[in-house]
């Protein structure tokens, strides 16, 4: 498909290139049309030099297109991989652009071109601008949407509150209007502001689709929550845990999720001391599907190898005090041969079983 794309392009770069060597039989418009055709057809072949010049000619020939092309010639640097230049062509321009679509497009760019380097406190900025210059448009919605992830990045969890709900507001797109939600909730969550967040993933899932991947996400932090709030009420570990194991099957969550939702549910029984469901829990479905996952080739993260140690240790511990030295002895060692972190830590408390001997 990539070759016939090429294909097409080169045709459609000779055949202008044929048009413009018959200019003497053109008009002045046909001739315009025909560079700015070419030079586009250039820039989606990645012949950036080539578009340039083509879009410089085009801009010379007709001032009304002279923004229009200097914005496109921009891009074209940015596709060079120059993006320093980019960013200052683009900076010119929007000082001096006439047309206000042009200039909310070249905010658009920088906020996007801000957020890819890593620079939230600006990129926020430029996606506000946005906003202020398209408050009516589809996009305005968007550009709140991404201002409210720039807080939420650099910690600013009020103004991300603050801007999700203003993309909630203006989105007349119940996917938008649902990512908005999970933008405020997580806030909420960072907050501490536990009751809340339930309320507004409720409101998320609603909107994301009951089979959408949102709408797992959202089911599953609210599922956080409910488990957050446990240490104030306790009845609120039995609705977490019930949220949890309501969440759907299949791939909406991630391999690492699953084993945090899992030690999430077996911690939530030990808070209500159901021991031995608790156990049954760690073992079955975070040690065990751990282990299962490494062996089917899963490359579990960080959190995820903590949460199956965290299990395991809870596990042994609870067999070593029932007596079953043995099974506290295997239970460690499998932690032991993962080679994790953890693993020094399992050999030790072996070494200690040992001492005390194992039947």
């Amino acid at each position: 498909a990539d070759t016939a794309r090429k294909g097409r392009l080169a045709e459609a770069i000779e055949n202008y290139g044929r048009i413009l060597a018959a200019s003497n039989m053109l008009s002045q418009a046909d001739i315009t049309e025909a560079y700015l055709g070419r030079g586009r057809a250039c820039y989606r072949d990645y012949r950036f030099r080539d578009a340039a010049a083509d879009f410089e000619i085009v801009g010379k020939r007709d001032p009304s297109q002279a923004d229009g092309m200097r914005f496109l010639s921009a891009m074209c640097l940015y596709g060079e991989g120059r993006d320093e230049e980019a960013k200052k062509a683009a900076l010119e321009l929007m000082k001096s652009a006439k047309s206000e679509s042009l200039r909310a497009e070249l905010t658009m760019w920088c906020a996007k071109y801000e957020y890819n380097q890593g620079d939230f406190g600006a990129a926020g900025k430029y996606f506000e601008d946005y906003a202020s210059l398209r408050p009516d448009t589809p996009r305005a919605a968007e550009a709140y949407l991404w201002a409210a992830r720039c807080a939420t990045a650099l910690n600013d969890y009020s103004k991300a509150i603050e801007l999700a709900t203003k993309a909630a507001n203006t989105s007349d797109s119940d996917s938008l209007f649902a990512d908005a939600l999970m933008v405020q909730g997580e806030a909420l969550m960072e907050q501490g502001r536990y009751a809340e967040a339930v309320m507004v993933f409720d409101r998320a899932a609603s909107k994301s689709g009951s089979a959408g991947v949102n709408a797992a996400k959202a089911a599953a932090l609210r599922a956080d929550a409910l488990y957050a709030m446990g240490a104030g009420d306790l009845s609120r570990y039995e609705e977490a845990i019930a949220a949890y194991r309501a969440l759907p099957d299949g791939s909406a969550l991630s391999n690492d999720r699953r084993i945090e939702v899992a030690f999430k549910i077996g911690r939530a029984l030990e808070k209500l001391r159901r021991t031995g469901e608790a156990m049954d829990q760690y073992y079955k479905n975070v040690v065990l599907a751990y282990q299962a996952g490494v062996n089917r080739g899963v490359l579990y993260g960080t959190a995820a190898r903590t949460f199956f140690s965290r299990a395991a240790f809870a596990l042994a511990d609870y067999l070593g005090a029932a007596g079953d030295r043995k099974g506290a002895a295997s239970v460690l060692e499998r932690v032991r041969a993962a080679e994790l972190p953890a693993s020094g830590e399992a050999a030790r408390r072996l070494e200690e079983l040992k001492k005390g001997g194992i039947e």
